[in-house]
């Protein structure tokens, strides 16, 4: 995402939905006068088989303004289309987009109605648990090939060898410096010609390729610079692979892309072990999930091992990996736990963190890159208003006096025609091919000037000691030499140097993926070197949210910028001392982008930042609280990218129920002295399979569940059971789960729905408040042995109200973890929910003297999590009864009346004595005393 990109102050009204055009050549008609219209090209010039940027020279910026005109006149697009229909490479698959999406058309906005702006803000970098893996059944394709990139580590030899005893045909290429043995190839350099050479030996076109593995192991020396090489060759790597993966993803198996390092099993965030070098290669993270949004098609993940694990172990949890159901772009394995990337609101205490560092003040020195313009020049001018310190701006724009003829010119527009005035003096036509360059360059560069003039002006009208060097931070030497008289007085750095190369991934070329990495990386390194790194107290690098989120186009620059987001983690472990910001910006209004670009960041619902709130962020940055906020996203706070919807044919997962039976919490749910799944874990293992295979959109409601088996681990259950989930055509996803063995036992099944928009909170309805509880004490039907629960589930407390037909009781219980989240869903925690469970049991011994076990529910609504050791209220009703069933609602509410789950026709077997092998729970003992 371009981080100096505008929004307008108020957005333009929308003109009422087009009819959506349907004939193929109507369609692309109308795009190429559409194209014509925004660039100035005639109809006839815009071939529909040219490439947009490479053939008709539109840039990036102006194709977004292309795709926000679309939008505007055809709003039945969805998002997820439109974010598409702008990286289309020529006119004729813009067509195609376009005519595809009108044969199943959305309901269009009601005119000059947004989308939702999705939430923004401040947010630190952090990790969140992940449950095992559950795996596609058959994913790819029989016998697939996979392309290993191979750096000559141990962990590239055991995916090699774990790979093949899966069945897969491993075809190694070994990076330039490694010797890759007999059963490889090894790449004598780095340039792109070569890669492409050896892929095409290797995997020649007309065979399939199903996966490509890029392998940055341990155990080789590797120097910083060294990485950075490496990162630059792996977008190569993607773009002359990532073609092949989507033509075998066409027929409908898996193809995907992946990406192996060793930082520290926490994807870089814990440091990498302080070793810089290691940590760019987090970068790769960047890539791939950029890759993921520019290419949907195929599935994209990053693997991070911690170093230590026997490579063969780690090589089992990278098949794991490529097989998994969820498209979960990042994941962190240390051995035991499963993690992924998360936002919270604090710092995560597996950060490095350090002591307190005093905010910048007159004794600083702070050198800032890429301070004379933009964003960071904005900055720079907050922070002088606040705390004047000494500074020194480098940059590549040359310092120079105004020429006369264009004193007093400050807008671009005026420097223009300033230009091209002084060209007609001169003899030479403005207008003209050979001139017309020349003359655009002149005003550019007399702006810069204008604009680097006016930033110093600023901070040295606000106590700063400000000073500029014309210097390319990527020239190694030239930065030596500039700096050296500086390098013992500064006492910060302030890294905000970059450049966009936006270009589809097949477009890239290794001058561009250069020029946008060594910007980043490269820059800050020069840097680095030059200056004293115990002198340091401040460390502050400008990213963007490109890196976190992955953005379209820009798989280099989101590459480069997660890279620097893995190096602050590193320098904060290697120098604690430092204060260390890795500071992930969003789109600011302000800069580069046009109207009509800031109307599509509009439309996908993407917050863009004013420069107070931006600047805001940056100066609090240095307070003594954000200390410890070594990685902090400014801005969206959500991917831009919807999540893709479940596949049209739905999927199957195969779950390994291994040491399920040992889980504490089933332990403390047995019957007859076998754990037993509860009737909740069952709906959060279905929901769960739904959120994740939805990408993560929450599920708000649930529809007709039932136990047909259940499951008891009593050493006679399967080892693994197979989860087949199914669109349905109203939206829902029907759940099955089954034994994955012969024969197929049905266990559970239900319909389940998402949220429309993941992470949008839904408004509970109030309910009437309930009285001031009382003390909390548990229930005494669990001593009594009504209740068999064990302690881990006990968390029914006073009953508040009962009568035989309404039952009110307080409620409080930590939750447990359960199978590291297998069984549970966004808004759905199965040993709290069980707590509902309970109070309609309670309600069922009082109108029929016996235990109810719950078979199925008609209908459970999830309005927000119930909390998680904190007091909440439980209200079960009856609905009917009789001697076999009892059917009643359960709503759970918080203190103050809020409703946040109803749970309407939960239904039980009445386990009378009587009924024989229908008592399934046991006879009652209460406990000693």
């Amino acid at each position: 995402m371009n981080t100096s990109a505008n929004q307008a102050e108020a957005p333009a009204p929308v003109e009422a939905p087009g009819t959506p055009p349907t004939d193929p050549a109507e369609v692309e008609r109308i795009l190429r006068e559409l194209v014509a219209e925004k660039t100035g090209y005639t109809v006839e010039m815009v071939d529909p088989s040219l490439d947009i940027q490479t053939d008709l020279g539109i840039d990036s910026l102006k194709q977004v303004e292309i795709a926000s005109e679309a939008w505007r006149r055809y709003p039945f697009l969805p998002r997820e289309e439109i974010y598409r229909f702008a990286q289309a490479r020529t006119v004729r698959e813009l067509a195609g987009l376009l005519a595809a999406s009108t044969t199943a058309p959305a309901a269009p906005a009601a005119p000059g109605e947004p989308v939702p702006v999705r939430p923004a803000g401040r947010a630190c970098v952090g990790l969140r648990p992940l449950p095992p893996v559950d795996t596609l059944a058959d994913p790819y394709r029989p016998r697939p090939t996979a392309l290993l990139v191979a750096d000559g580590s141990a962990l590239a030899d055991a995916l090699a060898t774990a790979f093949t005893a899966e069945g897969w045909n491993v075809r190694r290429l070994g990076i330039p410096g490694t010797a890759d043995g007999a059963s490889g190839r090894c790449l004598p350099d780095w340039r792109e010609g070569t890669l492409r050479k050896e892929i095409g030996h290797l995997v020649p076109p007309e065979e399939r390729l199903d996966l490509c593995l890029l392998v940055a192991g341990r155990g080789t020396a590797v120097g910083a610079r060294d990485a950075v090489t490496r990162l630059r060759h792996a977008v190569l790597v993607a773009k002359h692979t990532v073609p092949a993966l989507k033509r075998a993803a066409a027929d409908g198996h898996r193809a995907g892309f992946l990406a192996v390092t060793q930082l520290d099993g926490a994807l870089g965030l814990a440091g990498s072990g302080g070793d810089l070098a290691q940590a760019l290669h987090g970068g790769l993270g960047g890539l791939t999930k950029a890759v993921a949004v520019e290419e949907p098609d195929v599935f994209c993940r990053t693997v991070d091992l911690a170093p230590g694990l026997d490579p063969a172990e780690s090589a089992g949890q990278v098949v794991r990996e490529a097989a998994d159901a969820a498209p979960v772009p990042e994941v962190a394995w240390d051995g035991v736990s499963r993690r992924a990337l998360a936002l919270s609101p604090r710092p995560s205490g597996l950060l490095p963190s350090g002591p307190a560092v005093d905010e910048p003040g007159p004794d600083d020195f702070l050198v800032v890159t890429g301070g004379a313009r933009g964003i960071t020049a904005w900055c720079l001018i907050a922070l002088a208003a606040r705390r004047p310190c000494r500074l020194l701006l480098l940059g590549r724009t040359p310092q120079a006096d105004p020429p006369d003829w264009a004193a007093g010119l400050d807008t671009l527009p005026a420097l223009r025609e300033a230009c091209a005035a002084r060209s007609r003096a001169e003899g030479r036509d403005p207008r003209h091919p050979d001139h017309q360059e020349a003359v655009e360059a002149q005003a550019q560069l007399l702006y810069r000037q204008r604009e680097l003039d006016a930033t110093l002006t600023a901070l040295r009208g606000l106590g700063a000691r400000a000073d500029y060097l014309g210097v390319d931070v990527g020239d190694t030497d030239a930065l030596r030499t500039a700096l050296a008289p500086y390098a013992d007085q500064v006492t910060g750095v302030v890294h905000g140097a970059g450049v966009l190369a936006d270009q589809p991934l097949a477009a890239k070329r290794p001058r561009d993926v250069e020029r946008v990495v060594a910007t980043k990386l490269t820059g800050l390194l020069n840097v680095a070197d030059v200056l004293p790194a115990e002198r340091l107290r401040h460390l502050v690098l400008f990213t963007s949210v490109s890196g976190v989120f992955g953005n379209g186009r820009q798989t280099d620059y989101a590459m480069a910028n997660e890279a620097l987001n893995r190096f602050a983690c590193a320098w904060k472990a290697a120098r604690p001392g430092t204060r260390v910001a890795a500071l992930a910006w969003g789109p600011w209004r302000g800069g580069m982008a046009t109207e009509h670009t800031q109307d599509l960041f509009r439309r996908l619902g993407v917050p863009v930042l004013s420069r107070e709130e931006g600047c805001a962020y940056f100066t609090e940055q240095f307070a003594a609280e954000r200390g410890d906020d070594v990685v902090a996203v400014l801005g969206p706070l959500t991917p831009p990218v919807p999540p893709a919807p479940l596949p049209s044919g739905g999927a199957e997962l195969l779950r390994d129920l291994t040491g399920l039976a040992a889980e504490p919490v089933l332990r403390d749910h047995t019957i007859d002295g076998h754990p037993v799944l509860p009737m909740t874990a069952a709906i959060g293992w279905c929901l769960g399979a739904v959120e994740r295979t939805a990408g993560g959109r929450a599920v708000t409601e649930v529809r007709d569940f039932r136990v047909r088996k259940g499951l008891v681990l009593n050493g006679a259950h399967p080892a693994r059971a197979r989860v087949v989930l199914r669109p349905r055509p109203d939206g829902g996803t029907t759940v099955t789960v089954h034994d994955d063995a012969a024969p197929a036992v049905p266990r559970y099944e239900g319909v389940f729905r998402t949220a429309e928009d993941t992470g949008v909170p839904r408004p509970a309805p109030a309910a009437p408040a309930a009285a001031a509880p009382p003390p909390f004490l548990f229930h005494p039907a669990y001593d009594e042995g009504f209740l068999f629960h064990g302690p881990l589930l006990r968390g029914l407390g006073p009953v508040l109200h009962e009568d035989d037909a309404r039952l009110t009781v307080q409620a409080c219980l930590p939750d447990p973890p359960l199978a590291g989240g297998a069984y549970a869903g966004a808004y759905h925690s199965p040993a709290l929910a069980d707590l509902l469970l309970q109070a309609a049991a309670l309600l069922g011994r009082r109108v029929c003297g016996h235990r109810c076990l719950p078979v199925a529910v008609e209908r459970v609504e999830l309005l927000a999590p119930l909390p998680d050791g904190e007091p909440f209220t439980i209200t079960a009703e009856l609905l009917d009864h009789n001697p076999l069933e009892l059917t009643c609602a359960v709503t759970a509410c918080l203190p103050d009346g809020t409703v946040l789950q109803r749970w309407s026709g939960l239904k039980g077997i009445v386990a009378a004595p009587q009924l024989g092998s229908r008592a399934a729970w046991p006879v009652p003992h209460p406990d000693p005393a």
